[in-house]
């Protein structure tokens, strides 16, 4: 996120920058916002979900569907890098000794495969997040590459430089 100083915005760099801070609720961020380009994202593979979720009930696609799971670890996310991040709101906190636990909301990004895809009817609640499980990003085209007023100016190379076969294609 940009770094507002009047408005005391944190950017995203810096919310992640400290792996122990809260993460505010969507009922804190009321009165105390995050940049409005900033969203959580929360580490969460659908597929390794699908068959608790479903237990043998059929989604009727006319209505939505609740299911509220637990957060579990799955060893091979560590080298599956960020294919399972997914934009996530953070509904609650809780702490269970030193540590805050989260229940959030999981949504899809705009665009994404449809194996890793959350259906449209279903409504996607986990509960005890660890706190390392979320982050913050930028929302999409929020982030100074795609502000129309950044400064910019066309790079040249000088005659000569490049090889001609180079330049023949």
């Amino acid at each position: 996120g940009q770094t507002q100083i009047k408005d005391n915005f944190e950017t995203t760099t810096e919310l992640n920058n400290d792996p122990n801070s809260i993460v505010r609720t969507l009922e804190e961020q009321w009165s105390q916002p995050y940049s409005p380009d900033t969203q959580t994202i929360c580490i969460f593979k659908y597929a390794d979900y699908e068959s608790d979720i479903y237990e043998g009930d059929h989604l009727d696609t006319d209505a939505l569907y609740y299911k509220s799971v637990e957060w579990k670890m799955m060893h091979r996310w560590g080298f599956e890098g960020t294919k399972n991040h997914r934009p996530c709101d953070i509904h609650s906190r809780q702490r269970f000794g030193n540590h805050d636990f989260y229940t959030a909301r999981m949504h899809n990004y705009d665009r994404i495969d449809d194996d890793r895809r959350i259906p449209n009817s279903l409504v996607l609640v986990v509960t005890k997040i660890p706190r390392w499980a979320i982050r913050f990003t930028e929302k999409k085209y929020s982030s100074n590459q795609h502000n129309s007023k950044a400064f910019r100016q066309p790079i040249s190379m000088p005659d000569g430089l490049l090889p001609s076969h180079w330049l023949d294609l």
